[in-house]
Parts: C-alpha cells; sequence; structure tokens
C-alpha cells in the first residue's frame, strides 16, 4: 500500500479495500481479479495500481488498522506489563475479527505476522522503557518475535475453535504460557 495523506488517495484506497472484503465474502482470494475489484470499486484500474502492488498489498489497509490501534494503545500507557499488552493485543483483534476471520479462512494469516514482525523494532524503541523487566538487548528482538508469534497462534486457534474463548481467557492463556515455559 502507498501511504498518502491525500484525502483522494485514501477514499480510493478505502473503497478499494472494501470491495476486495465484501468480495473475499464471496469467492476464494485467489479467484478474484484486480478488474472485479476495481469495477466493484467504480475506479480505474490505473488507480489500484497507484495504490497497491498486489492484491495482498490491498489487505494491508485493514491490518495497518490493527498495527495502529496496537501501537497507539501501547505508546498511550504508561507502564507495560505482559497481561496487559496481551489483554489490549486480543482486544484489538476481538473488535477487527470479521477482518481476522476472513483472513484466516483464505490462508493469508502470515500477512498479519508479517505486518507486525515489520513494526517491532520500532515498537520496542517507542515503548522499551514502559516494561518492569528489562531484557538484554541482544535477545530483545527474539523476545519480540516470540511474543508475536505466541500471540497469533493463539488468535489462529481461538478463531479455528469458533472464537468461544473470552479476551481476557486468551491474554491469561498466554500469560499462563510464558509460565509455563519458564517453570524448571
Amino acid at each position: 500500500m502507498k501511504n498518502s495523506n491525500h484525502p483522494s488517495v485514501i477514499q480510493s484506497q478505502q473503497w478499494i479495500y472494501e470491495s476486495l472484503i465484501k468480495l473475499m465474502k464471496e469467492k476464494s482470494f485467489d479467484s478474484i481479479s484486480i478488474g472485479e475489484i476495481t469495477k466493484l470499486a467504480d475506479l480505474d484500474r490505473t488507480t489500484f495500481y497507484r495504490n497497491f502492488d498486489s492484491k495482498e498489498d490491498i489487505l494491508n489497509v485493514g491490518i495497518s488498522n490493527i498495527k495502529n490501534k496496537y501501537m497507539d494503545a501501547l505508546n498511550n500507557s504508561q507502564s507495560l506489563k505482559m497481561n496487559y499488552v496481551s489483554y489490549v493485543f486480543f482486544n484489538i483483534c476481538y473488535e477487527e475479527i470479521d477482518l481476522l476471520k476472513l483472513l484466516h479462512n483464505h490462508g493469508l494469516s502470515s500477512l498479519l505476522l508479517e505486518q507486525f514482525n515489520d513494526i517491532l523494532p520500532q515498537l520496542h524503541i517507542s515503548v522499551k522503557n514502559k516494561f518492569h523487566y528489562q531484557i538484554n538487548d541482544e535477545y530483545m528482538i527474539f523476545a519480540l518475535y516470540y511474543n508475536t508469534g505466541g500471540f497469533l497462534n493463539i488468535l489462529m486457534k481461538w478463531i479455528e475453535g469458533g472464537c468461544s474463548e473470552t479476551v481476557d481467557e486468551l491474554a491469561s492463556s498466554f500469560i499462563e504460557i510464558s509460565k509455563f515455559n519458564i517453570s524448571e
């Protein structure tokens, strides 16, 4: 997704995104063409190519919304503990469950992981001093990827299971698993 603050670009990107989401509810992602997306959005193909590199790139509109909510929540917190961090993550995912189910059902969950992995270093720098426990910088990047992988795998399992657990239960499961991993 090509970034721009121009209102007409943002609107075009949103229309294309909404058209893809609507089509994904009706048919497989692989069978959706750029032409179908732009026709439904009432835009021409050149508008698509000015804004996106691929169909997968369109989904970054929604994924970026999730990322931005998460980053804002962590940046706006005074102090960070893993129970809060995990609760915020799962709560935002609950709010965006329709998109996450679509991604999962179309085999595109990896896009979420790629996007979160892209923001980890930036996110770490912005919230590093808010954690009560400071990990050695040498291991921090591994810890970030470890936690993100855990969050996303719990999220995918939750979706596969019909989303029957609450956000509190998901966050508690992450904390319990973390304790399990350090127990001797």
